[in-house]
């Protein structure tokens, strides 16, 4: 046993060594040039597209629970192209550097990604049950402590969450005709010439296998000790989506009005098609490859963040403890992809983190040495580094919210692009979704309990607090090709079969048509928002409790408890609101 505790002390120290090289890439994304974001899918991602299923008695309660799922993983067949390919470094070495942060606004609605915390940072889950066999004072040699926690956590107030990615901060939102009054989403710009509501209530469940390995080194210097953290997470997020009042679809709409051949006037011939990108219509003839919006459950299964600590106690007695620690997380959990408007993540979103923290307890009461009353501290404070290239969808600045899903017309540039020519129509989320890396300045927690101990009986119950700094764009490479995209509004795509209409309408919003432009607006990298796909900082307060059994007279010091925790977000709907119960054993060596 004493082999094997210094192979894994070792083991870790070379782990904790490598991990301190947080940052291991330069400023730059990567060395190739950018993407034009449209590209093969060479990422091989393009999946075979499942038909949608109807909704029969869709929301009838109001709850949107009952209603039947749409759409596989996939969303679009395999013969589409999606590009925007990230694995090789798209921003090249142009790209930007770290920005100040501009989304810190109170009404936190229309965003395109939802950073969530993640699932393996939870001290509170990892501090019950186990913090009286680590910093043991009366240790003369090498000691330790595993311990396995079985967590399911589920969100709670999804209206929220709904209010977060929606466009009108509502949970319900109508997609109808140009201008009317109760559109806030036009239906042309998903081929849909018909009306209907979309209504979301997204949810986020996860289980989580925690698995966790301390050694105190007491044998080598009173004090020290290392720390090692496997989260292995499976999570789910479904969309909740329900479509209510819904049309008749699939008449035609006016000839030239979107195609070129007047032959081509036909209309998505269902609304949840429509919605979900998975019919084309007229001259549009690539599937919805990122940020869909109602596509039922997905899921990840990951190791969410491996996480190491290397800890000094400065003050170890009998009675209380005070110390320092060193602490690093490697991202490897997943990176977000885009393709989805609610996309599964698994860990901290793919960023090195290093930071430190510091521990501490102390003996308040005692009586006969089998009733005592503790308490017990656990922080941590690290910077998240530049995280892996990924994926995310952007509104424009000037068009406002939702105006990634804008129908725009593409072009073609002859002779010295004095003579462009119009070429088909594009959805707006396969241009306007692009390479990012993205940085966090500050990312804390504090746990601290109290713990009430009779005989082999143990009783926790603490607070916990957690919050994050805002999302910072860090390097930004948009690839939207020169003078190739301008919107479409409700300008036709031709005057008849011999006179294309080469006509944009630049001011347009998601819900209404802006004027017909004097010439040909294109858009430009500069109209991208940013923020509209980046995370405010966030911050969430937890209650938790735990109850345990060790079996502290046997050699191995077994102990099973039960304990779960109730998370609140402290501001608006920043932090997801969750409950998690979880099941925890370990034994002390």
């Amino acid at each position: 046993m004493k082999h094997l505790l210094r192979f894994t002390a070792l083991s870790a120290l070379l782990v904790v060594s490598s991990l301190t090289i947080a940052d291991s890439s330069s400023n730059s994304c990567g060395t190739s040039g950018c993407n034009t974001g449209v590209s093969g899918c060479s990422d091989g991602k393009c999946g075979s597209c499942s038909k949608c299923s109807s909704s029969s008695n869709c929301c009838s309660d109001g709850k949107c629970g009952t209603c039947s799922k749409c759409c596989d993983k996939s969303c679009f067949t395999s013969t589409d192209s999606c590009g925007t390919n990230c694995s090789n470094g798209c921003c090249g070495t142009s790209s930007s550097n770290c920005c100040s942060s501009c989304c810190d606004t109170d009404n936190v609605s229309c965003k395109s990604h939802f950073t969530p915390r993640s699932q393996g940072m939870d001290l509170a889950r990892l501090l019950v049950g186990r913090h009286h066999r680590i910093h043991l004072y009366d240790k003369d040699e090498m000691y330790g402590s595993f311990d396995v926690a079985l967590a399911w956590q589920q969100t709670f107030r999804q209206d929220r969450l709904a209010k977060y990615i929606s466009p009108n901060c509502n949970t319900t939102f109508t997609v109808g005709a140009d201008g009317e009054a109760l559109t806030n989403v036009r239906a042309d710009d998903f081929g849909l010439n018909c009306t209907g509501q979309v209504r979301m209530c997204p949810r986020i469940q996860s289980f989580i296998a925690d698995i966790d390995f301390f050694v105190g080194f007491n044998s080598w210097l009173e004090g020290l000790y290392a720390d090692l953290q496997l989260p292995v997470v499976y999570t789910r997020w479904d969309s909740n989506c329900c479509f209510t009042n819904t049309q008749a679809c699939g008449d035609d709409f006016e000839d030239f009005y979107m195609s070129q051949d007047q032959d081509k006037s036909g209309s998505v011939q269902s609304f949840q098609n429509g919605v979900n990108g998975t019919e084309n219509w007229g001259d549009v003839d690539q599937l919805l490859c990122y940020a869909k919006l109602c596509c039922g459950k997905q899921t990840e299964t990951r190791l969410a963040d491996l996480r190491f600590r290397l800890g000094y106690d400065i003050w170890l007695k009998e009675d209380y403890h005070f110390g320092l620690k060193l602490v690093t997380a490697a991202p490897t959990g997943t990176k977000p992809d885009a393709r989805f408007l609610w996309e599964p993540i698994a860990g901290n979103g793919g960023h090195w983190e290093l930071g430190g923290g510091l521990t501490a307890s102390a003996l308040l009461w005692e009586k006969d040495e089998d009733s005592r009353l503790s308490w017990h501290l656990d922080s941590e404070i690290t910077y998240m580094f530049k995280s892996r290239e990924h994926r995310r969808t952007f509104d424009l600045r000037p068009n406002g919210c939702f105006s990634r899903y804008l129908l725009l017309k593409k072009f073609k540039q002859n002779n010295d692009n004095e003579n462009p020519e119009l070429v088909g129509l594009v959805r707006g989320p396969n241009v306007l979704t692009q390479c990012v890396r993205t940085q966090i300045n500050v990312h804390a927690e504090v746990a601290t309990l109290f713990s009430f101990a009779w005989n082999n009986w143990m009783f926790d119950l603490g607070y916990d607090g957690w919050f994050r700094s805002s999302e910072k764009l860090c390097s930004f490479c948009p690839s939207i090709a020169d003078k190739t995209f301008g919107i479409k509004g409700i300008q036709p795509m031709a005057e008849d079969e011999e006179t294309a209409d080469l006509s944009t309408a630049s001011t347009s919003t998601i819900a209404k048509a802006g004027d017909r432009d004097e010439e040909i607006t294109y858009l430009t990298s500069s109209s991208i928002n940013a923020c509209s796909a980046l995370h405010p900082s966030a911050i969430s307060h937890s209650v938790f409790g735990n109850i345990s059994y060790a079996w502290d007279d046997t050699d191995w010091a077994p102990s099973i408890g039960v304990g779960g925790k109730a998370e609140f977000s402290g501001r608006g709907n920043r932090a997801a609101n969750q409950w998690q119960v979880w099941a925890k054993g370990g034994v002390a060596f």
